[in-house]
């Protein structure tokens, strides 16, 4: 379990908590419970330097969090689907849930760049029996989408696994669809599959479209390798 109370470098001109950090605090959330369940010190054993990777993530939203207030995050045990670990976290606030994520995360074997598969890791672990969660949903690339933006990743966007981070990607997202444009709005939901990693030097283009279900977005490298497929809708808050 996590406390937090927002501080104002986390809000909008709106004073609401940014999607991004409230994305920083649930994957803090997960690294928490990896450690907690012991998670972390049974694969270094078997693998000796591994990162975590989120594969995709889905993040809902149902009310804005403002600055000085106090936030309970509380992460699930480990699920297992497939090649992924599952995790979800819950977000609340004064014993009401006010936001949630669910995680599929990617096991690295960081030395070799290589995706260890979590059925067959999590079989070798001295730990409990993992609990049951559901999948979280696929998010296919959309077709023919419009180019919006071109950048080079930097090094001060990638997090400590080398590639541009989760975050980012969401502050990417907010600003190339003018989020804040009309006034204070609320992430109601927010999905990002990632089929890639963006390294430092390397170029990403941004493809989207707003259409009457939402944003769709997709991002590529130079030479057309698929990065990853986002899709979010909105709401405007009225205070």
């Amino acid at each position: 379990m996590i406390l937090h109370t927002v501080l104002p470098e986390e809000v909008d001109v709106f004073g609401c908590l940014k999607p991004s950090d409230l994305l920083r605090h649930c994957t803090a959330s997960c690294s928490e419970q990896n450690a907690a369940d012991g998670c972390d010190e049974a694969i270094h054993r078997i693998v000796p330097v591994t990162g975590w990777m989120i594969a995709r993530f889905c993040m809902t939203q149902s009310a804005p969090i403002r600055t000085g207030e106090e936030l309970v995050l509380r992460c699930s045990p480990r699920s297992i689907d497939g090649a992924v670990y599952i995790r979800s976290v819950r977000v609340h606030r004064d014993d009401v849930e006010v936001a949630s994520c669910d995680f599929a995360w990617t096991l690295v074997d960081m030395e070799n760049r290589r995706i260890l598969r979590a059925k067959e890791i999590d079989r070798q672990l001295d730990l409990s029996a993992p609990i049951e969660l559901p999948s979280v949903p696929r998010l296919p690339r959309e077709k023919d989408l419009p180019e919006l933006s071109r950048q080079i990743i930097s090094l001060d966007v990638c997090d400590a696994n080398g590639h541009y981070s989760s975050a980012n990607y969401v502050d990417m997202l907010c600003d190339a669809f003018d989020f804040w444009k009309d006034g204070a709005r609320l992430m109601r939901k927010l999905q990002i599959e990632y089929k890639g990693e963006f390294m430092p030097g390397e170029e990403l283009i941004l493809y989207g479209r707003v259409t009457e279900e939402g944003v769709s977005a997709s991002g590529a490298h130079a030479d057309g390798r698929s990065g990853f497929a986002a899709h979010f809708v909105t709401e405007q808050i009225c205070f």
